[in-house]
């Protein structure tokens, strides 16, 4: 910079009451361009405490995005090493961004979404004055705040309903479901295990399947189409199957709680709850 343009100080140091620069000020380093201010950056929080760990990457996208849940699975025995960050919500450019200046520099990292279930609960309750409403509201909060992995406790249904409305006097029935499970059909190909089945009350099980049958949506018949052996769909009794390479969704009924694996998730579907 020319003579004389140096005349205030933010923060002088005590006793310095001013500054002037009566020559030329010359050397010093070129202004930082924006990218290299990034890179910077980026380089000072893996040398902050957690910068670059798993529980780094995980604190800032948390911090930064809209995302609700953010898991890490690490794959250190591979080669090259790489790293998986299952994250559920915001978009994923969004998210990619933050996994891309969290992560240390030269690993691989992942995004992946978390296979989502459906469930929907069905209670008859007994009582007077009841609202049924606020008790399917609460029914549905509960589930949607369940994390990646969580698994779904069937026993705190009954804990909500009561909490929800004191005039709940007891529950008659309470049916949790799990909503269009997917499954794709390939001929020669009988049999297909449901994802949630050990749960299954055998009696009831699989309330409904929808797929594609000569090109048009179909609900397949239950003893006609298809039966349901140890907790599989099984198509071989003669009926109509799918249309090959087609899906086929799976609504079906479980009797306790329902375990999620690390990349999977509870999602609430529709709620019914009624006073008999």
């Amino acid at each position: 910079v020319g003579a004389q343009s140096l005349t205030f100080l933010p923060n002088p140091p005590a006793g310095v009451q001013a500054v002037t620069n009566p020559e030329d000020v010359t050397g010093g380093v070129d202004r930082e361009s924006n990218t290299d201010l990034r890179e910077r950056t980026k380089e000072a929080v893996f040398a902050t405490s957690g910068g670059g760990t798993s529980s780094g990457v995980v604190g800032y996208i948390q911090q930064n995005t809209d995302a609700r849940d953010v898991l890490i699975d690490e794959f250190v025995d591979e080669q090259p090493p790489y790293v998986d960050v299952v994250v559920d919500g915001d978009e994923d450019v969004v998210v990619e961004e933050a996994i891309d200046f969290a992560k240390p520099v030269g690993i691989q990292h992942n995004l992946i979404r978390p296979t989502n279930y459906t469930i929907s609960i069905e209670a008859d309750v007994t009582g007077t004055d009841i609202n049924t409403l606020r008790i399917e509201e609460d029914l549905t909060e509960f589930v949607n705040e369940l994390g990646i992995g969580d698994t779904f406790p069937r026993d705190k249904i009954f804990q909500i309903i009561f909490n929800s409305d004191e005039d709940v006097e007891n529950t008659v029935r309470t049916d949790v479901i799990i909503i269009g499970e997917q499954k794709t059909y390939t001929t020669g190909t009988d049999v297909y295990d449901l994802d949630k089945g050990a749960e299954m009350d055998q009696d009831e099980t699989v309330r409904e399947i929808r797929g594609t049958l000569a090109g048009n949506t179909h609900t397949f018949v239950k003893g006609t189409d298809y039966e349901i052996v140890d907790d599989a769909v099984d198509w071989s009794i003669g009926g109509d199957n799918p249309d090959d390479g087609t899906d086929f969704f799976v609504d079906y009924v479980i009797d306790g709680d329902i375990p999620f694996d690390p990349r999977e998730k509870a999602i609430a579907g529709q709620m019914i709850v009624q006073v008999v």
